[in-house]
């Protein structure tokens, strides 16, 4: 076996006691140490939640079990709907869907700040910052990996989506804390929003180079004639500002007919309580 050098050059490879005696004492100087990140136990304090309750005084207007499907249906008094089931099929873990009507269809047809691709990126936009309330996206990413909490946004043309798989224990709360300073307090961030117009650049350019995906976008085109059924173009996205999608997205976000589906490995009794803090404390402007 070879290896190259520093200098480039194709030299036997052959590890020595020595040689590394030798790596390991060398002077690499002053090493910085690695960040010191403090990891919440919670985004939203039990304080500042049952604050929270206290103004808002959440109820359940609606509150039966389909007998069929054993689904529990539940309706907030703020307007949010919420279905779960109890299914121990993977054990400790559970999945929730946030829909929220609108979507794409939501967007102007014409190209503009707030114009096509708006709620598209916009909501990608709020996933890549990362941050959520006053936690950093650093903070955020490490109190997931704790709970093995995993989460995606997928906007289409009649909703937006969040997808959530993850650990019971603690996993629920979170997500719920998520979901609740996303849709209260999100947090819009200048250069993610041009990281994700990177992102569906490069999506444009794959598309020109695959004969595939080119023939869908043609023939998608042609059908639909509403660039908001495809992803939005370079020109499209040159005119979107962070404002212009804030805007489109966050009117979403600021409606009651928002649904919640959970299911797996959980208590009807806790659901409930999580729900009712969470989500019926959550204020629609609209």
């Amino acid at each position: 076996a070879t290896m190259p050098t520093v200098e480039g050059e194709t030299v036997p490879f052959d590890i020595t006691p020595a040689r590394i005696e030798a790596v390991l004492a060398a002077d690499y100087g002053e090493i910085t140490p690695p960040e010191d990140i403090f990891v919440p136990e919670v985004l939203i304090s039990d304080e500042d939640i049952v604050a929270l309750v206290e103004e808002t005084q959440p109820t359940f207007t609606e509150a039966t079990i389909h007998e069929p499907t054993g689904v529990y249906q539940r309706t907030l008094s703020n307007g949010i709907r919420v279905n779960y089931k109890v299914l121990d099929a993977e054990p400790g873990s559970a999945f929730l869907r946030l829909v929220i009507p609108g979507g794409r269809s939501r967007e102007s047809s014409e190209v503009g700040p707030g114009g096509i691709g708006a709620a598209a990126v916009g909501l990608r936009t709020i996933q890549e910052a990362g941050d959520v309330g006053e936690w950093s996206r650093k903070q955020v990413e490490l109190l997931t990996m704790q709970h093995l909490l995993v989460y995606d946004v997928e906007p289409e043309v009649e909703y937006m989506f969040m997808d959530s798989a993850f650990a019971t224990d603690g996993g629920l709360r979170t997500i719920l804390e998520i979901i609740h300073l996303t849709l209260t307090k999100p947090n819009w961030d200048a250069q993610a929003l041009e990281r994700v117009k990177d992102i569906y650049r490069m999506f444009q350019i794959n598309t020109k180079k695959n004969i595939e995906l080119l023939t869908h976008d043609t023939v998608n085109s042609v059908i639909y004639q509403d660039r908001r059924m495809m992803d939005p173009n370079g020109e499209a996205l040159s005119a979107l500002t962070l404002e212009g999608v804030r805007e489109v997205v966050e009117k979403q976000f600021a409606t009651g007919a928002l649904e919640l589906n959970i299911v797996g490995d959980i208590i009807p009794e806790e659901v409930d309580d999580l729900i009712l803090a969470f989500m019926g404390s959550i204020k629609m402007k609209v």
